[in-house]
């Protein structure tokens, strides 16, 4: 294993679990700005704007809003482009009892003529492990892992 894909993956893992954090905390402030709005209060002297949009418009804009941050949510563990078109992408999530984040079990697979080359990256809160699975020879694990390091360095390059 290349100290580069732990890294890569271990800095992906720590912007998806920042970006998840983000968005349930919006999510939860626009929940909260909805059911005021919906109770009839009078947010004016809080949100400006409500009174030049209206009750409804807040109300509409409430709800995009919360739409936007559960896609920003459910997208948070996507990879670049670039690097998705050279293997497959796996995300589970789920979530436990008590626990703010769900669990994340996000999986890319790469082949190359060495070999496949799985990297498994498993999140609880915020405690990020990740796994590597390549093929059993030796001279063919370094090389496909070698392969899946150029990949993603050059997919990163071509996405700047």
């Amino acid at each position: 294993m290349t100290q580069y894909l732990h890294d890569y993956f271990t800095a992906h893992a720590e912007r998806a679990i920042t970006c998840m954090k983000e968005s349930q905390q919006a999510q939860s402030f626009y929940r909260r700005l909805h059911t005021r709005l919906e109770r009839g209060e009078d947010l004016t002297a809080e949100v400006p704007e409500i009174a030049r949009v209206g009750i409804a418009g807040a109300v509409d804009v409430v709800k995009k809003a919360m739409a936007e941050y559960e896609k920003k949510f459910q997208t948070a563990w996507v990879l670049p482009t670039t690097i998705q078109s050279q293997g497959k992408e796996h995300l589970k999530m789920h979530s436990e009892a008590y626990e703010i984040l769900p669990r994340v079990t996000h999986t890319f697979s790469f082949i190359s003529a060495a070999g496949k080359v799985t990297v498994r990256t498993k999140t609880a809160g915020e405690n990020i492990s990740i796994e590597f699975d390549t093929p059993k020879n030796k001279m063919a694990a370094a090389t496909a892992m070698n392969e899946l390091e150029k990949v993603i360095t050059y997919g990163l390059l071509a996405s700047t």
